[in-house]
């Protein structure tokens, strides 16, 4: 799997922290991937590129 690095601010960074702290996820990396593929379905951007790779 090809890995991607962001650099985020240490506000932004704390609250993920918290957010994994909770168990809701096991990693940050994880709620991002999940927030991701939340966001492409969303705006419709994952299901069109599963239509156009259908093709």
């Amino acid at each position: 799997m090809p890995e991607l690095r962001v650099v985020v601010d240490e506000k932004f960074n704390r609250l993920l922290d918290k957010i994994v702290e909770r168990g809701l996820y096991a990693s940050k990396a994880e709620l991002l991937r999940s927030a991701t593929i939340y966001f492409l379905m969303q705006t419709g951007i994952l299901k069109d590129y599963i239509e156009k790779e259908a093709e």
